[in-house]
């Protein structure tokens, strides 16, 4: 198997949406928002799941609401953590994805414009394939990294979680603003759990960047 990690638009073409556009509220910059599934449903119709972490200060809107480009369902999991089922009636990126046999394994906001997105499919040819099938609707799109894919490379919700608040709270800063004995208190862990949790995602953070091939 074979990824392309990509940077995109994430502002289509005029008159389409993508599946954030979709959410009953405003995406703020202490929001974590993720699509962890999408699937193709029929031509210009898409299913997602979005995961959406908070830092739990306010309450986001749950329950189902419909507009003339689709439909999204929020469940609230915990004060930090919610889900969004949304169904895209506007989606021309969806059928792409599928039409190449590949798979959309994650899509993560990088700014309010733009999106990173891992394409995965059977080989090469179909990703690449897949990437000059966007550029050919109109959007920009900007290589990151690539190479043979593995699903151990990818993170586990937990892991992800563990480490971006690992991150934030100053665990990798020189010098450390946090400890493994402050950090497991904010995560509600013991410390050998968050130990082996960490040492893991940081495993296969490494052995992706190392492996990695630009093309």
């Amino acid at each position: 198997m074979f990824y392309n990690r990509i940077v995109l638009d994430s502002i289509l073409v005029p008159g389409k949406k993508v599946c954030r556009n979709l959410l009953p509220f405003d995406i703020t910059d202490d929001m974590d928002t993720r699509v962890i599934n999408c699937s193709f449903v029929a031509d210009g119709v898409g299913h997602s799941i979005i995961r959406i972490l908070t830092d739990g200060k306010k309450e986001l809107p749950e329950g189902h609401t419909e507009t003339p480009w689709g439909e999204c369902s929020v469940t609230r999991f915990s004060s930090t953590h919610y889900t969004a089922v949304v169904l895209n009636r506007t989606c021309n990126l969806c059928a792409v994805v599928n039409q190449n046999h590949c798979f959309l394994l994650s899509s993560i906001l990088v700014d309010k414009d733009h999106v990173e997105w891992m394409l995965v499919g059977a080989d090469s040819r179909s990703v690449h394939k897949c990437v000059d099938a966007i550029r050919e609707l109109g959007c920009h799109v900007r290589f990151v990294a690539g190479g043979n894919f593995s699903d151990q490379m990818a993170l586990t919700p937990k892991e992800e979680r563990y480490l971006a608040i690992a991150y934030e709270q100053g665990l990798y800063d020189v010098p450390r603003r946090i400890d493994l004995n402050g950090l497991c208190k904010i995560v509600g862990c013991s410390k050998s759990t968050l130990n082996v949790i960490l040492r893991t995602a940081e495993r296969k953070v490494i052995s992706r960047y190392t492996t990695e091939s630009v093309h």
